[in-house]
């Protein structure tokens, strides 16, 4: 039981620190006045633009849909963290969940760093990866002139991923070191 729990833990924790990134990342990107309003649609806040083809559309469908679950996972992963802290420091003591937390920081420092140098070899290889995961139906391809690629240029994609992984290594390291701390 205690395998599975830390393994579980040191699970959560790498999922934590991503999504907690991606989020962190979005909320400090400047965005032009049109991603605004996608992003708004995004959000469920407002209407998407007709100005979009329904193929356009449909993709932006999909990536609601893929936001909404990483923001539902974001939300069971500060719950899981929160009882699984609980579990540790009730059933064994400080030092323990210490251990885990220092483990799972260098676990998720190392796995950030892994795609961040992939994202840095090779953005492309990993943005076709990214979406072959996320959006298996194969409808995240445009060509260079739809609205969606102007609004949403590579460039963005490439700022905000590395964005996303500077931070997962930053917030990875903080974990590690301040978990060390507790050993």
């Amino acid at each position: 039981m205690e395998k599975t729990a830390t393994a579980a833990t040191i699970i959560t924790v790498i999922i934590f620190l991503v999504l907690l990134s991606y989020k962190f990342s979005l909320a400090i990107t400047p965005l032009t006045i049109e991603q605004k309003q996608v992003m708004q649609f995004l959000q469920e806040k407002a209407e998407l633009s007709s100005d979009y083809t329904s193929l356009e559309t449909a993709h932006l469908q999909d990536v609601k849909e893929v936001m909404g679950w990483a923001d539902a996972l974001f939300l069971i992963s500060v719950l899981l963290l929160f009882l699984f802290s609980w579990h540790f420091k009730i059933n064994y003591n400080q030092l323990k969940l210490g251990k885990i937390m220092q483990t799972a920081g260098l676990i998720s420092l190392f796995t950030a760093g892994l795609i961040l140098l992939l994202m840095l070899l090779s953005f492309q290889f990993t943005f076709t990866l990214f979406h072959q995961l996320f959006f298996p139906q194969g409808n995240w391809q445009f060509a260079a002139d739809s609205l969606l690629i102007q609004t949403f240029p590579g460039s963005f994609f490439t700022a905000i991923g590395l964005k996303i992984f500077f931070i997962a290594i930053s917030f990875s390291a903080i974990i590690y070191f301040i978990a060390r701390r507790f050993k």
